[in-house]
């Protein structure tokens, strides 16, 4: 049995390999059979065009797409009721050579046509309008083949046609400079140089085009207005049962809404690299999730996207298993019980010291409200690139926010000030009003002067804050590649997992993985395992869905 995969590739091939035929035709002027594969005058006339043609359908069959489909199953029915046409209705048929080649094109003709009937429910792929690398790649393609169209020409017709001795390299001078911007016109002088001159501005003409729309494809998910899709998320977040950090689904704004049919559960994602990234699990009606995943996937797979969910809980992992999804371990959260912190962890030796430390040395914290004045700002940025400058750091976005006066005035900032009433150290409270039981921070940030532990300080008296204003628990964030030693029987999963090791083990150099599961250790957190999860074969599926994530949460600011 065939996989799909396989039949686009053998009906692409067929597609392409007439298209290369038609340039080796339009080229060849003693190719022995050339009368008996070009059909009509009309072909002759757009011969090139018509092969570049095809060796581009051919690109878009072998990915499935439903539009190429189509205009193939239309050509190649026009070009079999062509020739049958011209070459065998009312003509007498003798059983020689050219009755067998013209046989043979007739075959191949319609064998084609049986495979894209028979095969028509693999071509579901719509074009990917985000695609940019896709379509330069094919805009790469077209201008290599018209330079070796244009060289191979010209080098072949040279004296008989142009009446001079053509090189190489005057031949790619010719084919390049078309406007004739730095070398004089060639003089055609006969009909077959005119149609080769003719059918290779037609052919430039045509890629010019193509890498134009491959241009500004993309830019259509950028100007598109989310503003109304992301209130609608905002009123699911408030009617259902959310997670404080479902909060970076409406922020960053980076990303895209997908909502089943009555918008009653709804997924955000961002498209990267051929991937389309779901931050977190579903929000909304948990009864509709498994018929919101199944709609998205189909829709994902007809745009030619790989779906990967990304930082998703121990909710759902059974619903994306069922649905074909392999899942890996990525890291664990810690989440303090705050009342426990009061009460037990914060009464042992070392926070004690810490608080009694920073309180001798008369430093003070307190809350801002938003919005903040440009003085407070000012200084808190100063404070953020001093914490940038460090190497191993940079902003980050999608999964979490980034520092933007924006950003900034959406978030109460807890502060702590030195003896002068200086602000050295800063987090932020993460507005995620749907949630008034956990409370979640982003940016945790201090001046670079040598002030240890400002940091525990700064985080013991936000949670006192956090008691005073009845939050139950406060979520530190994600530990990466935490538990992630978790035996497994999966071969594929036993070797990311000890790759995923050995970036942990020897991760310290640029990001201390253990120094931050220490420091939060100390809280005395209750540990949450994160995960993501990806299409395809376990290892190459994994890679490709970390690396649209490494992608998507890259920011210019």
């Amino acid at each position: 049995m065939l996989k799909n995969k396989t039949k686009a590739f053998i009906v692409s091939a067929l597609v392409g390999m007439q298209g290369v035929l038609l340039l080796i035709l339009s080229i060849d002027r003693d190719f022995s059979y050339k009368r008996f594969f070009v059909q009509t005058h009309l072909l002759v006339n757009f011969l090139v065009l018509f092969g570049i043609s095809l060796i581009f359908l051919g690109f878009q069959l072998v990915r499935s797409k439903k539009n190429a489909w189509v205009i193939a199953l239309t050509t190649y029915l026009v070009l079999s009721v062509l020739f049958i046409l011209n070459y065998f209705i009312g003509k007498s048929m003798a059983l020689n050579r050219e009755f067998f080649y013209k046989t043979l094109n007739l075959l191949f003709l319609l064998t084609i046509i049986f495979l894209l009937l028979k095969w028509r429910k693999i071509y579901k792929v719509k074009s990917d309008l985000n695609s940019l690398r896709s379509g330069l790649f094919i805009f790469a393609i077209s201008l290599l083949v018209i330079l070796i169209y244009g060289t191979s020409g010209f080098m072949l017709m040279d004296k008989t046609d142009f009446h001079q001795e053509l090189s190489l390299t005057s031949s790619i001078h010719y084919t390049v400079d078309q406007f004739n911007l730095t070398t004089s016109p060639l003089k055609p002088y006969t009909r077959r140089a005119h149609l080769f001159i003719d059918s290779l501005s037609t052919i430039s003409f045509f890629a010019l085009v193509y890498g134009i729309l491959a241009l500004f494809q993309p830019i259509r998910f950028k100007f598109e207005d989310q503003s109304s899709h992301r209130k609608l998320i905002e009123s699911l977040l408030m009617k259902h049962s959310s997670e404080s950090e479902d909060f970076f689904k409406l922020w960053p704004q980076d990303k895209k809404y997908y909502f089943n049919n009555d918008y009653s559960a709804a997924l955000a994602y961002k498209v990267s690299n051929g991937v389309a990234l779901c931050l977190g699990d579903p929000i909304g009606d948990k009864s509709k999730y498994n018929k919101l995943l199944k709609q998205f996937i189909d829709d994902c797979y007809i745009n030619n996207w790989h779906v990967a969910f990304v930082h998703i809980t121990d909710n759902n992992l059974k619903l994306y298993e069922k649905l074909g999804f392999n899942l890996q371990l990525i890291g664990q959260e810690a989440v303090v019980d705050l009342n426990h912190f009061k009460e037990q962890t914060s009464t042992n030796k070392y926070f004690r010291n810490i608080k009694n430390k920073f309180n001798n040395q008369k430093f003070t914290t307190e809350m801002l409200m938003p919005p903040h004045d440009n003085f407070i700002f000012d200084r808190l940025k100063e404070i953020s690139d001093e914490w940038l400058s460090i190497p191993g750091r940079s902003e980050r976005g999608f999964a979490m926010g980034y520092f933007t006066k924006e950003y900034m005035d959406q978030c109460g900032i807890f502060i702590a000030r030195d003896p002068a009433g200086s602000i050295q150290a800063f987090i932020n409270l993460i507005p995620a009003d749907f949630n008034n039981n956990e409370a979640t921070y982003d940016l945790l940030r201090h001046t670079n002067k040598k002030i240890s532990n400002i940091n525990d300080y700064l985080l013991i008296n936000f949670i006192d804050y956090l008691i005073e204003n009845h939050y139950q628990v406060l979520n530190l964030g994600l530990s990466p590649l935490v538990g992630i030693d978790k035996e497994t029987n999966d071969s594929d999963s036993r070797l990311i997992n000890n790759l995923l090791k050995l970036v942990y083990a020897n991760g310290n150099r640029f990001y201390s993985f253990q120094g931050l599961y220490r420091f939060k250790s100390k809280y005395e957190p209750k540990w949450q395992n994160r995960y993501i999860a990806y299409q395809g074969n376990s290892i190459r599926g994994f890679a490709k869905a970390m690396n649209g994530l490494v992608r998507a949460m890259k920011i210019k600011i």
